[in-house]
């Protein structure tokens, strides 16, 4: 019993959304509020702005807002575990897994430089725990990001596009027809995921589309929800 209660009190931690008490990686408030964000129609067709297919797991609103600023900034890996998880899931439900079987899984990198300073890159974490639940194949080592860029937070959304010219490059050793999947942590005006799938066009891959943890939320065409098993 005394064991068992310490090892509780060791266990728990610091919610990286609130600051409150977490048994696993956020607190049931905000677990449940970042749940409570996704997206009943996650997959979302090609588009204006999007080229190929989006799936984008959850809303881009406050509680997850801030989970994701803790993986990025404040070292909570773990936060991109999670993320990758829930992709999964949700990804599975809507039998993707089996209407694609096959499928390479690519993060969106981050320059050697940004990503030294970070120590990791948040969408390599959720793209590694999205493909391992799937059942995909996972290659970090596809897509270079060779030129460093700006924010794009910080760059206005007609100089998006412009500010990621020639940002990414591909391993030139790399040959393979499978589907490519491109996965990054957030979808704002889809400029980064652009760039990265005229890439792999150029080089002849067969960018599939791309997945996301969050998007801002867009009026978009009624999707019809998964058959039950």
């Amino acid at each position: 019993m005394f064991f068992s209660a310490i090892s509780q009190l060791v266990l728990k931690s610091a919610c990286p959304a609130c600051g409150r008490t977490a048994r696993v990686v956020f607190c049931e408030s905000c677990h449940e509020q970042i749940c409570a964000g996704r997206r009943s129609q996650p997959l979302e067709p090609s588009s204006q702005q999007h080229p190929l297919p989006l799936f984008a797991w959850a809303t881009y609103d406050q509680s997850l807002r801030r989970a994701i600023a803790a993986l990025k900034y404040d070292r909570q890996r773990t936060i991109g575990d999670w993320l990758g998880i829930q992709m999964a899931e949700s990804w599975i439900q809507y039998r993707l897994h089996r209407q694609y079987p096959q499928m390479l899984v690519v993060p969106i990198p981050m320059h050697p430089s940004k990503q030294a300073q970070r120590g990791y890159n948040q969408a390599e974490l959720i793209s590694r725990s999205f493909s391992r639940q799937v059942g995909y194949r996972h290659c970090s080592q596809v897509l270079r990001r060779h030129r460093e860029t700006q924010a794009q937070y910080s760059v206005s959304v007609t100089d998006r596009d412009r500010n990621l010219q020639s940002a990414f490059s591909v391993d030139p050793q790399f040959k393979s027809r499978t589907p490519i999947l491109l996965v990054d942590d957030i979808y704002t005006t889809g400029a980064t995921l652009r760039s990265a799938i005229q890439v792999l066009q150029d080089q002849q891959l067969k960018p599939w589309g791309s997945a996301v943890a969050a998007r801002p939320f867009f009026d978009i065409a009624p999707q019809k929800p998964p058959k039950s098993p």
